[in-house]
């Protein structure tokens, strides 16, 4: 067991703030189930996203089982989609390309994350999911040669296609990415916001910045 305190992972303030107010000091304290951490109040779902991002920069995760395995970057995605963007199991599904059980059994078995996290409950309009990251986390997925449409947009529900071949539209007039025919490839400016990023929130940061220029 590492003990390491919370304060080196490079956390955002809040969230340094919420985790010491709930007594946790070290990562041994914040390697648990994200069911356990939601329950000590005042951990928000973002503050819980930021702490497994971080976590997981330093090659570590919520849940300490090395068997399990570290979360991957579509893992971290999904837990953000269900805590900070507080979407239902099947709109993730439908924007990860995978069935709602799937993104239940990763949620569970990655972050010990189960049931509808607190602040969702009853909660009616879901949030528009941000397309241009969905499209680029993707695309990071694969090499350079990038990905026939069809297979990028492969299991979205039949209104988000539309929307995601929008959302590809816009990243090609923003130079983010180059559609050669059926085929989506990402240019050199995506690959460098995503080259630089090791959380989704940074991919987030990544294009920002990439079509400002910088």
């Amino acid at each position: 067991m590492s003990r390491m305190l919370i304060a080196e992972l490079g956390l955002a303030p809040a969230t340094k703030r919420a985790l010491r107010a709930a007594g946790i000091e070290n990562i041994d304290q914040l390697q648990r189930p994200a069911n356990d951490l939601l329950a000590a109040a005042p951990i928000t779902g973002a503050m819980l996203y930021d702490a497994a991002c971080r976590l997981r920069a330093h090659n570590l995760g919520l849940r300490a089982n090395r068997r399990m395995g570290l979360p991957t970057e579509s893992d971290l995605e999904m837990l953000r989609l269900r805590v900070v963007e507080e979407l239902s199991l099947r709109s993730i599904a439908a924007i990860c390309g995978v069935t709602p059980e799937r993104v239940r059994q990763r949620l569970n078995v990655r972050f010990g994350l189960s049931g509808r996290p607190p602040g969702a409950a009853g909660r009616r309009e879901l949030r528009r999911p941000d397309w241009d990251r969905v499209i680029a986390l993707r695309l990071s997925k694969c090499d350079d040669d990038g990905l026939p449409l069809a297979m990028l947009l492969r299991g979205f529900a039949d209104g988000a296609v539309a929307e995601a071949r929008v959302a590809v539209g816009r990243m090609e007039a923003g130079g983010l990415v180059r559609v050669d025919g059926d085929r989506v490839r990402p240019t050199d400016v995506l690959r460098f916001a995503l080259k630089n990023t090791l959380s989704t929130n940074g991919t987030r940061r990544g294009l920002d910045s990439a079509r400002a220029g910088g």
